[in-house]
C-alpha cells in the first residue's frame, strides 16, 4: 500500500530526517539513495581540496565531520525541497539544495550583524561585565568567525551572559546550533533590553545602585540578568494603586506590597493580567518564560516571610556588626554556640546566634571551620559584618600575606592567587571580589593600615 504525505509534513524536519524516511517508507529506492550519497560526497571531496588547495583528500577525521556536518547542515536550510520531498530530493538536485541552504544561511549571518548594531546602538547604562562582553565582543566576533563552508554548525562563543530564561552554555536549551543559535540568541537579547529601555537612564540607574546596596555587593562582575532585576520591580508595582507601573518603589508601598501578597497564585495571575493591558503581544509571549520563576521565587519568599527581599526600595545603610580581635570565649560556652545553631533550621536564626555573644573574630574563624555553616549561609554572615570585621577575618585567614609588609591589592588576580583550603574559605573571596569598587577599597586601606 502506497504512503502518502502531508504538504507541511516536514517543515522543520532535517534532510537527513527526511531522507531516512523516504527511504524507510519505500518513498526511494536505494539506487537513488546512494546517488545522492555520492553526490554529498563530492560536496565534501570539492570543499577538501579548496582547503588543502588541490594539495591532498587527506585531512584529519574531526576536520572531515566538520565538513560533513556543515555540508548536511547548510541542506537543512534549503527550503524548496520540504514542502513536496519525494518529488524533489533528487541526486541531481543537491548542488542546488546546497546553494540555496547557503543563501538561507547568508541571510541569516548578516541577520547577526544587524541585530549586532541595533543591540550595541541602544546598550543600557548597565556596568556589567558579562552583559557588556555578549553585546560588544562575542557577536561580533561570531559574525567575523563564522564560515558556512567549513564550520556551520559550530559555535565557538559561549554567550556567557544569561537570558530571562537561562544561561546559553549547554547550547542545547535552543535545539539550535551555528547561526541559527546566534540569532536566536541576538533576538533574545534585544526583546529584553527593548522591555528595558521602557525606562529612563536615570530609572535604571537608580534601580541597579540600589539593588548592589542590596544585595552587598557590584554588579560588575555577577551573572545576573538584567531583564529580571527590572522586571521583578516592574511587576510587583503593577500590583500599586493608582500609579503608572515604576521601578520607584517607595518604603510606603513596598509595606503596602507586603501585607497585599498572601496567596501565589492569585498574585501571580494578577501580575500577568496587569502586564497583558500594558506591553505588548511578542513582550508578553517572552515574559510569560518566566512565569514559573516568579511563581517558584514568591512562594519561597512567602514561605520564608521574606517577601521584602524581592522589592527594591531607596537603600538604607543595614547595621553591620563587628567582632574585635580579642580573647576567644571558653570551650564551654563554644559548644553551647554550636549546639543552639545546630537547633536552629533557619539561615538566618543560625546566623543570629553569633551575634547573641560577645564573640572574638578567632572565635569566629573556629566557628566556620566547624564547618556547621552550609554553602548558602556563607554569604549572608559575610553581608551582615562591618568592614573592620572583614578585614580582621581576611587577616587571621591569611596572615602571610602580612609578613613582608606588602602593599594589598584586592584586584582579582590576586584573590584567586590565595589558598582556599576550607569551603567558607571560598565564599569569602568570592564575596570580596563581589564588594563594590568604594567597599573594596575601603578594605584594601584598612588591611594595609593592619599590615
Amino acid at each position: 500500500m502506497k504512503h502518502t504525505i502531508q504538504s507541511n509534513s516536514f517543515e522543520n524536519t532535517t534532510f537527513l530526517d527526511i531522507l531516512k524516511f523516504l527511504r524507510t517508507h519505500s518513498f526511494m529506492e536505494d539506487e537513488e539513495y546512494h546517488n545522492i550519497q555520492i553526490q554529498i560526497f563530492l560536496l565534501v571531496k570539492k570543499l577538501v581540496l579548496t582547503h588543502t588547495h588541490n594539495r591532498t583528500t587527506t585531512i584529519s577525521k574531526r576536520k572531515y565531520h566538520q565538513i560533513m556536518n556543515s555540508v548536511y547542515y547548510t541542506l537543512d536550510h534549503a527550503t524548496t525541497y520540504h514542502k513536496n520531498p519525494i518529488e524533489f530530493i533528487k541526486a541531481k538536485h543537491i548542488a542546488f539544495f546546497y546553494d540555496e541552504g547557503k543563501q538561507s544561511i547568508t541571510a541569516l549571518h548578516e541577520q547577526v550583524y544587524d541585530l549586532y548594531i541595533k543591540l550595541k546602538q541602544s546598550i543600557l547604562p548597565i556596568n556589567n561585565e558579562r552583559y557588556q562582553d555578549v553585546i560588544l565582543q562575542q557577536l561580533l566576533y561570531f559574525y567575523h568567525e563564522y564560515n558556512i563552508e567549513y564550520r556551520a554548525t559550530y559555535c565557538r562563543q559561549d554567550f556567557d551572559y544569561p537570558l530571562l530564561d537561562g544561561i546559553p552554555l549547554d547550547h542545547d536549551m535552543y535545539h539550535k546550533k551555528g547561526v541559527d543559535l546566534a540569532v536566536e540568541y541576538a533576538k533574545r537579547l534585544s526583546i529584553e533590553q527593548t522591555f528595558c529601555q521602557r525606562f529612563t537612564t536615570e530609572e535604571l540607574v537608580t534601580l541597579f545602585h540600589n539593588y548592589e546596596e542590596h544585595v552587598g555587593v557590584s554588579i560588575h562582575l555577577l551573572g545576573i540578568n538584567i531583564m529580571e532585576i527590572v522586571l521583578l520591580q516592574f511587576m510587583f508595582s503593577t500590583l500599586l494603586p493608582n500609579q503608572k507601573p515604576s521601578l520607584m518603589i517607595l518604603d510606603s508601598e513596598k509595606r503596602y506590597l507586603c501585607s497585599l501578597i498572601q496567596n501565589t497564585h492569585t498574585t501571580v495571575e494578577t501580575i500577568y493580567q496587569n502586564m497583558d493591558i500594558i506591553l505588548d503581544k511578542q513582550t508578553m509571549q517572552y515574559i510569560y518564560r518566566y512565569k514559573e520563576q516568579l511563581s517558584q521565587k514568591i512562594q519561597i519568599a512567602l514561605e520564608h516571610n521574606q517577601l521584602d527581599h524581592l522589592i527594591i526600595t531607596k537603600s538604607i545603610q543595614k547595621a553591620k556588626f563587628t567582632f574585635h580581635d580579642k580573647p576567644s570565649v571558653s570551650s564551654k560556652t563554644f559548644s553551647q554556640i554550636i549546639n543552639k545553631i545546630e537547633e536552629k533550621n533557619n539561615a538566618d536564626e543560625k546566623i543570629q546566634i553569633l551575634f547573641q555573644y560577645s564573640l572574638s573574630i578567632h572565635d569566629i574563624i573556629d566557628i566556620l571551620e566547624t564547618d556547621i555553616f552550609t554553602d548558602d549561609h556563607y554569604p549572608l554572615l559575610f553581608q551582615k559584618l562591618d568592614i573592620l570585621s572583614i578585614a580582621l577575618l581576611f587577616k587571621y585567614t591569611y596572615p602571610e600575606e602580612f609578613v613582608f609588609h606588602a602593599t594589598i591589592v584586592l584586584h582579582t588576580s590576586y584573590l584567586h592567587n590565595l589558598d582556599i583550603s576550607r569551603q567558607w574559605q571560598s565564599y569569602f573571596l568570592i564575596y570580596i571580589e563581589q564588594l563594590t569598587d568604594e567597599k573594596k577599597n575601603e578594605l584594601q586601606n584598612i588591611l594595609n593600615i593592619m599590615n
